[in-house]
């Protein structure tokens, strides 16, 4: 899920979930659980937890880079079928 992928990348980078919920304006309780969600269908975990904030394991590591790319590849498809849009509107009217 593209939202659970967003929250983990947006959670790596804060290094802390309370902070991560306020940058994504979500609960942190809502954050945690989906962030666990990822994990358990992922069947890993993304991060080790300790007071201080939240680390990412070898396996949270390695997600990084794939969800950012899934995330802009996400991002062009939404510019280019928006640069479609008055393409499929003049065929529209042609026709």
């Amino acid at each position: 899920d593209l939202i659970q992928l967003k929250r983990f990348l947006v959670a790596a980078e804060a290094g802390n979930l309370r902070r991560a919920a306020g940058l994504l304006h979500v609960s942190q309780p809502a954050l945690t659980q989906s962030i666990k969600s990822l994990e358990t269908l992922l069947g890993v975990e993304l991060f080790e937890r300790s007071a201080r904030g939240v680390t990412l394991t070898s396996f949270g590591r390695a997600l990084v880079p794939r969800a950012r790319m899934m995330l802009n590849e996400r991002e062009r498809i939404s510019r280019d079928l928006e640069e479609l849009r008055p393409l499929v509107a003049r065929v529209r009217r042609i026709a």
